[in-house]
């Protein structure tokens, strides 16, 4: 029921409110040679993760200043700039932590749909 006045014309207008999306994961638990890994100090190696009719967006350790990022053109491998629907291999260059958490980001209108998320972590025991 609002309206958007434009001050030329447009051939295409993206208009959405500002706000970040945020999918945060809960510390993973991995395994270890002895047995659970909760509270043990671990790394998030890589991150395999599938997404849907998405753009660009940031990632990587949830407690980093500042996130590695990825464009729908990379994500594309240069070919366009279009929506991605793939599955992505992420390093998110996160340190030794017992809780090893991620995030994946995006504060632009752009849609962000995380289908889902695999891990390959690193337990230091």
């Amino acid at each position: 029921s609002g309206s958007i006045t434009l001050l030329a014309a447009y051939d295409e207008v993206w208009v959405g409110l500002g706000y970040t999306s945020m999918v945060k994961a809960l510390p993973p638990e991995a395994g270890s040679a002895f047995g659970t890994s909760h509270g043990q100090i671990k790394q998030v190696k890589k991150m395999q993760v599938r997404i849907l009719n998405s753009l660009d967006f940031e990632y990587g350790w949830s407690g980093a200043s500042t996130l590695n990022s990825k464009t729908a053109l990379e994500l594309n491998k240069g070919q366009s700039s279009n929506f991605v629907t793939d599955t992505v291999e992420l390093v998110p260059n996160a340190p030794y932590n017992p809780e090893s958490q991620w995030k994946i980001q995006t504060s632009k209108p752009f849609p962000l749909n995380v289908l889902s998320v695999s891990l390959t972590v690193e337990c230091g025991e």
